[in-house]
């Protein structure tokens, strides 16, 4: 695809609203591309030809820092991106997309040193469990969780809130090159001269949440980035872990939108070794309509306590999820009922 061609689908894509049909789009690159064949001080531009201008540079742009734009028609578009309402029609990726399952791990910016190293020991276990670790790319826990994966021979995706030509924050500059060097990729929503601005980091939270297919939580204020990524990931069914460090996150224990956890490697060990078995098939079969912990207890004959270490495996697995304090089989447990034969709960093709 030419350059011409490429910002005319990316126009058409991320900028709707600035013609009113594909017809308009075709005629402004058309008389673009005339002006362009020209001196430009000698030939003033149309509204129009200059939204196609702007259009080009984005092109220009993206081969400059070597990035490219990911459609939601490609195959490699991650499709957990469908679970929030308006899934951005294309995406500026840098690097490669992993292709196994993906694990988000946010948390405080100005974190504490133990959860800087709990971030970067749970990025390497999931590593080690065969998934690829999400994370918004800023200081603190992301940049731990981006560098735990690396260290751990991993891949590790970064969705930032600014365009890709300007990655925020610049000070993590040199880790962003790390992810890609590593076989990860820094991935944006916004074309790449876009500048960071605190609605876009929102907008980058739900992207984190839909992109992974469970979200841990290390350390969260009461207003933060990790608090919005959670409450997006709880929105849409995945499951939500907290580490009950900071307001945030003891907020998202104490409402019944998350589960604690305090040993997060034992835990990544926990999932990986559990089955779909039998016992595993009743336990979802009674999760199929969302039920409150003791209500399960009851029904299955055991403890509160015992049911709630269960379910918190199960969450992990990405085969139960919690919302609103009842708990509920995700589609994935959904599936795991009906399947025939036992599989792993870690199988990334499961999730594809």
């Amino acid at each position: 695809m030419n350059q011409l061609r490429l910002a005319q689908r990316i126009a058409l894509a991320v900028g709707p609203g600035l013609f009113p049909s594909a017809c308009q789009v075709d005629q402004a690159f058309g008389r673009y591309t005339a002006a362009a064949a020209t001196h430009w001080g000698q030939l003033g531009l149309s509204e129009a030809q200059q939204v196609a201008r702007y259009f080009h540079d984005v092109v220009l742009s993206l081969q400059s820092i070597g990035a490219f734009a990911l459609f939601a028609d490609d195959p490699r578009y991650p499709q957990g991106l469908s679970a929030i309402s308006s899934p951005p029609p294309v995406l500026f990726v840098r690097g490669c997309l992993p292709t196994t399952i993906a694990s988000g791990v946010v948390g405080a910016r100005g974190a504490l040193y133990q959860s800087i190293d709990a971030a970067q020991r749970l990025a390497g276990a999931l590593v080690e469990a065969g998934h690829a670790v999400v994370s918004g790319g800023a200081i603190g826990v992301d940049a731990a969780a981006h560098r735990g994966a690396i260290d751990a021979g991993g891949a590790t995706v970064a969705i930032i809130g600014s365009g890709l030509a300007f990655p925020y924050p610049p000070v993590n500059r040199a880790l962003f090159d790390r992810i890609v060097e590593a076989g990860g990729a820094v991935v944006s929503p916004f074309v790449p001269q876009t500048r960071v601005r605190g609605f876009l980091l929102v907008k980058r939270n739900a992207l984190i949440a839909a992109w992974s297919t469970r979200l841990f939580v290390i350390e969260a204020a009461q207003r933060s980035g990790a608090l919005s990524t959670a409450r997006h990931a709880s929105r849409i069914g995945r499951p939500v872990f907290a580490r009950p460090v900071g307001e945030g996150a003891r907020w998202l224990i104490s409402s019944g939108k998350a589960s604690a956890f305090e040993r997060l490697d034992q835990l990544v060990a926990q999932g990986e070794a559990s089955r779909v078995d039998t016992e595993t098939r009743r336990w979802l079969e009674c999760l199929q309509q969302p039920i409150a912990l003791t209500a399960l207890a009851e029904r299955l004959g055991c403890s509160p306590g015992a049911a709630a270490a269960r379910l918190m495996r199960l969450q992990f697995a990405g085969l139960v999820s919690l919302g609103g304090g009842l708990y509920r089989a995700t589609t994935m447990g959904l599936r795991a009922v009906g399947a025939s034969s036992q599989s792993a709960l870690f199988d990334p093709s499961s999730l594809r």
